[in-house]
């Protein structure tokens, strides 16, 4: 609705499993301290691994298990990817994750949102959030807004502000 990126990019992949962790280990031996996952959705990971499912959170398992001082950081990923269990991996991690998350918001405006076509609503990215800060107090979060969308408020926009100024 208002980017056309997504419909001119091709199919979602994902790097094979053992590829990935691979690199990690590469990079953890060659004294890497920090490393970032980074993709397009990157909450969208899934590949099969030797019969089994690996997800998001199932390859941060197998990433954050790796032997060595290093921890990893997420680039940006989604809301809809805060989920539960992600949130039990970060806290568990000890740090080992980097609680460093930048999650676009766009709108705190549930109109917004709908025209610009989002799979959530504002109260719903709220709760994602109180979920996270619940559990990791002093988690850094970055995130992304539009202003000025067509057909944008000042309503809409005040609705995005407050939701701003609560989180």
């Amino acid at each position: 609705a208002y980017c056309i990126i997504p419909s001119v990019r091709p199919p979602l992949s994902s790097r094979p499993c053992a590829e990935v962790m691979q690199e990690a280990r590469g990079l953890v031996a060659s004294g890497c301290r920090e490393f970032v996952l980074c993709g397009i959705r990157l909450g969208r990971y899934g590949v099969e691994d030797n019969g089994r499912r690996v997800d998001f959170v199932g390859l941060l398992e197998r990433l954050l298990a790796l032997p060595g001082d290093f921890r990893a950081r997420l680039s940006s990923f989604e809301i809809t990817d805060v989920t539960d269990r992600f949130i039990r991996l970060a806290e568990a991690s000890g740090g080992r994750l980097c609680p460093s998350f930048h999650l676009p918001l766009q709108s705190g405006s549930d109109a917004v949102l709908r025209k610009m076509e989002r799979w959530y609503s504002a109260g719903f990215f709220e709760r994602r959030i109180a979920a996270l800060k619940s559990r990791l107090p002093r988690a850094g979060l970055f995130t992304d807004v539009i202003v000025g969308f067509p057909g944008e408020t000042e309503d809409d926009f005040l609705k995005t502000l407050g939701l701003l100024e609560r989180l």
